[in-house]
């Protein structure tokens, strides 16, 4: 690319730009932050990672918190994170979203045999989710929304044996109720035996189950569960109970980070006929691109001229699988390599995977 194209370009895009606004991103310093280009002779070259300042530093570990918060109503805490989980149409469980993390807990056999699993949120809106960890012994499944996650969950009770007040989530929609008293039971499931589970009076309807339950704090105390097995004397268990916060934290550690990592834009195959200048096979087209999201960030364009991907980390891309199958290997955090055609030039474009933003309540 000339440097008389540069600045022609340039001139275009301040000319226009109350019009791109949307798609353009423009760094604090005022130079658009443009792809560098990759010199392409013949055959099929590999993506060479360019460096971007604070994009290409790998991605640190952090390790699983529980949060914990302050004491909260829990009719009003509860109100906000209560989710029921329908496949085709069809109630399966209640459920309930995890503060400052967007996933779900729920019972694990409601949701055996379904194909998707859909999470229906407290303003109406569904997002399909995917299960990312179970725990056999305590029936208990943990949910990761496949898209976006719930800004508003419930914190983790810390483990207490003492007796409390109980607020759960029951029906369709869910409706709030607080039974009389909960307290902690050791339970014999067949051969498991289930330690320190609630044990509440009355014993919740089957359309509680997967509901959480929150003590006098507002925190997450237990999950409704069922049992296994039809065990029967003083240990069995009854036909629902509460699968304690302590399980429900040992589920989530060992999930550890299942977010989906989040590119910033959406993209379509070629259409029958459709090429794109400068290059030769498939790829696809840049449709529109998030205002604040990583692919704004590393400078992507959509829209009427918009950029074309051909490589994802080495890749072709053919159609949108093929570039959901390079981000199965990736989370928030990970930079991933694109090859980029613009105006008939070939560019490398190192991009930092974000995290999906949280839905509005």
């Amino acid at each position: 690319m000339s440097r008389r194209a540069t600045k022609t370009t340039a001139a275009v895009l301040i000319a226009c730009a109350p019009v791109m606004a949307a798609f353009v991103y423009v760094p604090p310093n005022g130079q658009q932050q443009q792809p560098r280009p990759v010199i392409v002779t013949s055959g099929n070259p590999q993506p060479q990672p360019v460096p971007v300042g604070p994009t290409s530093a790998q991605p640190q570990s952090v390790p699983v918190e529980i949060a914990q918060s302050p004491a909260r109503e829990p009719v009003d805490a509860l109100g906000r994170a209560a989710v029921t989980l329908r496949s085709a149409g069809t109630l399966l469980a209640q459920g309930v979203v995890l503060a400052g993390d967007g996933r779900i807990v729920t019972c694990l056999s409601s949701l055996r045999g379904a194909r998707q699993v859909d999470v229906r949120y407290p303003n109406g809106r569904t997002l399909a989710a995917t299960v990312v960890a179970q725990d056999e012994t305590f029936n208990l499944a943990l949910l990761q929304p496949r898209t976006g996650h719930w800004p508003n969950g419930v914190a983790l009770a810390p483990g207490t044996r003492r007796a409390t007040r109980a607020t759960l989530s029951m029906g369709d929609p869910p409706g709030i109720t607080t039974v009389s008293f909960a307290r902690r039971r050791t339970f014999v499931d067949g051969e498991a035996l289930l330690r320190d589970a609630w044990q509440l009076d009355p014993v919740p309807t089957p359309n509680a189950v997967g509901a959480g339950v929150l003590n006098e704090r507002g925190q997450l105390g237990a999950v409704i569960v069922a049992p296994h097995t039809n065990s029967s004397g003083t240990a069995a268990p009854p036909t629902a109970f509460g699968a304690p916060s302590l399980a429900i934290a040992a589920l989530v550690q060992r999930a550890g980070d299942t977010a989906r990592p989040w590119l910033g834009f959406t993209a379509r195959a070629l259409r029958a006929g459709e090429t794109i200048p400068g290059a030769i096979g498939n790829g696809l087209r840049v449709l529109d691109v998030a205002n604040g999201g990583p692919a704004q960030t590393t400078g992507l364009i959509g829209g009427r001229s918009p950029d074309h991907i051909l490589m994802a980390d080495g890749t072709a891309l053919r159609i949108e699988a093929d570039l959901a199958s390079v981000l199965e290997r990736h989370r928030p955090g990970d930079t991933i390599t694109l090859r980029v055609v613009r105006e008939g030039q070939q560019y490398d474009v190192p991009l930092a995977l974000g995290r999906f933003p949280a839905m509005t309540p």
